[in-house]
């Protein structure tokens, strides 16, 4: 149910599995997790300066870096009535690599679910097979998406597509020409 906690408790239980040293995937459909990467190691203002313009109502006539103090003020007295000073947010942050993948969006981090067809791995010069094994899955879903068959061993797109895409690939071509590394 909406406003039920769901959200809260996973954030908290990322948090102290992170604080632990558990590696976590977490995969967030509705984009409640990135506020993850506000984990500053100090609470410094000039952190969450960046920040101080969004949370500007249009009838406030403070200067960024003024609003930047008071979010500052607010997040160490929330964090130091939870017993987190700043000696543990720096070692919490020392040992936390948060990164936020953002398909199809460059909000975050750009993931190519389609890449091996995109441009060209490395991975041709010194790995064929495995090079070979992910333009295979990802041709297979091309294909699946267009509601053809993404069987490499059964379909003859799969196989055509698999052969045009190879020979692009080993001459150093990506989708959009020829690779600058190769000439």
């Amino acid at each position: 149910m909406t406003g039920s906690g769901k959200t809260g408790l996973l954030t908290v239980m990322v948090e102290e599995a992170i604080g632990a040293g558990v590696p976590v995937l977490v995969v967030d459909v509705k984009g409640d997790l990135p506020n993850l990467l506000l984990a500053f190691p100090s609470f410094d203002a000039s952190a969450v300066t960046p920040w101080a313009e969004a949370s500007r109502t249009p009838s406030d006539g403070r200067s960024t870096e003024a609003i930047a103090d008071e979010i500052a003020g607010e997040r160490r007295e929330g964090l130091l009535a939870w017993g987190v000073d700043e000696t543990a947010l720096a070692a919490w942050h020392a040992r936390t690599a948060v990164r936020v993948l953002t398909p199809g969006s460059t909000a975050g981090e750009p993931v190519h679910l389609l890449s091996s067809l995109e441009r060209r791995s490395s991975r041709w010069d010194h790995d064929v097979e495995s090079a070979r094994a992910t333009l295979s899955a990802s041709i297979s879903l091309v294909l699946r998406l267009l509601g053809r068959d993404p069987d490499p061993a059964k379909s003859r797109e799969h196989v055509l597509l698999s052969v045009l895409a190879e020979r692009r690939l080993v001459m150093g071509e990506s989708a959009r020409g020829r690779d600058r590394r190769r000439g």
